[in-house]
Parts: C-alpha cells; structure tokens; sequence
C-alpha cells in the first residue's frame, strides 16, 4: 500500500500507467475511489497519480483546514516521487488546490485542468444555496452523506436508474473505508470557503483548462466563467447539462477532453 509520512500523518496514494505524470486531486469528502474508473482511462495515455487528502480514504491524520495546507500535502508527494512537474486535474476543492499548486510553485505545474471550482473573493457566489444546505447536514449526519450530496452533485443529464447505481457504488465504497469523518468535512468545508486566489495567479503562463457542467447546483458556473477572464492562457470548456459530479456522468468524456488538451 504505497504511502508517505507527513508531520500530520500518513498520505495514501496510487500510481498507475505510463507517460507524462498526471496528479488527479479529488473533490471535498471524496477520495481516490470517486473517480468511477476516470483514473484507469486516463491511465492509458498517462502516468496517472491519485490521493486521499490526509483525513480521507486510507489516508490517516489530520485533515487540513486551509488550501495552502492541502497543496502542501500534494507538493510532498510530488517531491517524495521524484517529479520536477506534472499536469494536475482537480475536481472543486482538488482545482483550489491545483491552482494555489500552480501559483505557488509553478515550475511543477506543465498545465491545469480546473472542473467545477472557484477562485474565491473574486465577488462571486461560491456554493448555491442547495449546496451549502446539503454539505451541513451530510457533515452533521454523515449515514446521510450520499443522500444528501447525490442530489445536488450531478446534472439532469444523468438518468434515474443511472443514480441508484452511484449511490451503491458510494454505498460499497463507504462499505469498504467508511464514511468520510464529520469533522473532516467541516475542516475541508471551511478550507473551501476560506480560499482566496493569489495574484500570482493572474501571471500564470501554463495553459489552464478550465471546464464546468452547465447545470452544476453545487458550485456556481459563474465562478469558471469569471476564472477564465483572470487567468492567461486559459481555456474555457463548457458541458452542456453537466452537473458538479463530471467524473461520475461521464468518465470517458471527460478522459477524452483531458488527452485532447493535455498534451
């Protein structure tokens, strides 16, 4: 079981392919199993790495309560594996991370693919209001932690027949590791509000992919739309009637987006 030992404990990850490095940074909560089989796609044109924050999956220790703290953990890893850069794709929280990542040191950054995140204090409305209704009560209630996100995580787009399926992939993911820790959530949820883009990124020369589901009801599309005027070289992908779960709608459209860009 490959892992690093940080101050705050050990980081679990897995390493899988050939190719040019890509680190996959998962969303608030989820750990490296999310990715519903994006990671083994990608795997086939990439030397794919992915995590669990400290706190999650098999990660053990501390959660972090500021991005910084995040990104310090990603940064270890990358110097623990010998890795002078690598492309990075984050899913909302895991794209605050790529982009402090990316502004703080960027010599280790080759390109960005930012789903579904925000910059922060860019004066636009980060979490909608289902959304912030939805995290409290899965961190307070964490039996409901599916019930409660599902709803609000993915598009229209995805059938009903197709969401009981995510929900008992979820369900037997939880079966295997256990629910994500409430206290976890609450110090990831905050590190998620408390984030503010440095302006270093607005010098940023590396291309930034950055893409949103039309219908995300967890984090506003006007944040992608707003990250795009700020951040040079960047690229703007819309998917039309996506929701904030991208991976979990459609892995291999997203894996074909991300060879098509990162190259």
């Amino acid at each position: 079981m490959p892992q690093i030992q940080l101050p705050r404990g050990s980081l679990f990850y897995e390493d899988r392919g050939e190719g040019p490095p890509l680190l996959l940074l998962p969303g608030l909560g989820r750990n490296l199993r999310h990715w519903n089989g994006l990671d083994r796609l990608l795997a086939a044109k990439f030397r794919v790495i992915s995590l669990d924050f400290m706190g999650t999956g098999l990660s053990k220790g501390k959660g972090a309560t500021t991005v910084p703290e995040l990104g310090e953990e990603v940064y270890a890893l990358l110097q623990a594996l010998h890795l002078e850069h690598a492309h990075v794709l984050g899913l909302s929280l895991g794209g605050m991370v790529a982009l402090w990542l990316s502004s703080e040191h960027p010599l280790c950054v080759a390109s960005q693919f930012i789903i579904n995140s925000s910059l922060g204090g860019i004066g636009q409305r980060r979490l909608e209001p289902e959304a912030w209704k939805a995290m409290l009560k899965s961190a307070v209630w964490k039996k409901q932690w599916i019930e409660k996100i599902l709803p609000v995580s993915v598009g229209h787009r995805v059938s009903l027949a197709r969401r009981r399926e995510i929900q008992q992939e979820w369900q037997e993911i939880e079966s295997q590791i256990g629910p994500p820790s409430s206290w976890v959530i609450f110090r990831h949820f905050y590190a998620a509000t408390q984030f503010q883009a440095s302006v270093a990124m607005k010098h940023l020369r590396i291309p930034s992919y950055i893409l949103y589901g039309t219908e995300d009801q967890f984090v506003s599309p006007a944040n992608s739309l707003q990250m795009a005027k700020i951040l040079p070289n960047s690229h703007l992908l819309a998917i039309d009637g996506g929701g904030h779960e991208l991976p979990l709608e459609d892995p291999q459209e997203l894996a074909n987006l991300v060879v098509h860009y990162m190259k």
